[in-house]
């Protein structure tokens, strides 16, 4: 559930909550809040801002009170990072080991499964791949000698929604390295290449996601020119039987 507003009565606040609960019980599921904090520091430059996500943090910061009160725990924290295409471009340098698709391929979905550890059926693999194809977007492999996918990421293009700007960003996705082969770099390679890739396509910016948990992730999106502009977590509870 991603809070769009907060009601202004404090029995309304309490009643929409409750009903959420209601609903995501009787489905099993546990009731879950997406709430979004932005930076301390404004971001500079051309970020895809309208105003909305101070006005949400408010919200959020309000209903976050009220779900720690009513015994909701935080999980998955994750920051939220951006960073202008024009600020990498000594960076952006191509590797001729990196090759970029519009569609995922096979080499590109045998890396995600590696990296999922764990096969998928035929059905879920099908719905896998739809929803990784559901927007435009250019899907980026770095190969081995022997042809293998040893890191992969897809860079998902969202233009820009206001009616006066023809400005695409790129979202950053599924970044993965296999395990045997990182520390060598590899990382940093697939994202310069996406550098080169998002000033090749006319990006005006890129952003991506990184939970607390990776801190050396985190480190090497920092040092490559990324800063963050928001951050958010989830807040949940065990599911209760439902009451009819």
């Amino acid at each position: 559930m991603l809070p769009w507003g907060a009601p202004r009565d404090p029995a309304d606040f309490e009643s929409a909550v409750s009903e959420v609960e209601h609903r995501s019980a009787e489905r099993w599921l546990a009731p879950t809040f997406q709430l979004w904090r932005t930076a301390s520091v404004p971001p500079r430059g051309d970020t895809p801002d309208d105003g909305r996500p101070a006005e949400w943090a408010g919200h959020h910061r309000q209903l976050a009170e009220f779900l720690f009160a009513r015994g909701y725990r935080s999980v998955a924290p994750t920051d939220v990072l951006w960073t202008q295409v024009g600020e990498n471009l000594d960076s952006a340098a191509w590797d001729g080991r990196i090759l970029v698709n519009e569609t995922p391929d096979a080499a590109w979905m045998d890396a995600i499964r590696r990296g999922l550890a764990r096969d998928l059926d035929a059905a879920t693999d099908l719905v896998f791949r739809q929803l990784l194809s559901g927007v435009r977007s250019r899907f980026l492999r770095l190969m081995d000698d022997s042809g293998t996918a040893i890191a992969v990421a897809k860079v998902s293009l969202v233009p820009d929604p206001r009616p006066d700007s023809d400005a695409v960003y790129g979202g950053i996705y599924s970044m993965w390295v296999d395990p045997e082969h990182r520390g060598q770099g590899l990382a940093r390679t697939l994202l310069r290449g996406i550098f080169h890739q998002a000033r090749q396509l006319g990006l005006s910016g890129l952003w991506l996601q990184v939970e607390h948990t990776a801190p050396a992730a985190r480190g090497l999106y920092l040092q490559e020119g990324f800063r963050q502009v928001a951050s958010y977590s989830y807040l949940t509870r065990t599911v209760e039987t439902p009451v009819h």
